[in-house]
């Protein structure tokens, strides 16, 4: 039977996808009533982000960020790896912002906000 720091020491590698994208939620036309004239960001629904960074919509349309529900269920994925004691030596994460955002709610909710991401091309 293996000992506790048997099981510690041994390498595990999880892959995750991230949470629900706001252009599989409201298809790729979602940035046309979100977006003002002026090119600010309103949240239409409350499904969408509250907030966004400053970007053009074209990089949205090709970067498309989480919706309310994908930000919630990395954090739910976060919960379940830390109810396991799983913790984190190393994040690899692609340069997509939804995988940063689902990357940054699980380590959130695994009080691991602090650990480095690598962001890999």
């Amino acid at each position: 039977m293996e000992t506790k720091q048997e099981r510690e020491q041994r390498r595990r590698v999880i892959i995750l996808r991230h949470g629900e994208r706001i252009d599989f939620a409201f298809g790729n036309s979602w940035t046309q009533f979100s977006f003002s004239e002026s090119g600010d960001y309103v949240r239409m629904d409350l499904n969408m982000p509250d907030v966004l960074p400053p970007r053009s919509i074209d990089d949205w349309k090709n970067d498309s960020p989480l919706t309310t529900l994908g930000s919630f269920q990395s954090n739910l994925v976060g919960s379940s790896l830390k109810n396991f004691g799983i913790n984190f030596k190393n994040v690899f994460v692609s340069p997509s912002y939804r995988c940063l955002q689902t990357a940054n709610g699980v380590l959130e909710a695994m009080n691991q906000k602090d650990l480095a991401l690598n962001i890999e091309y």
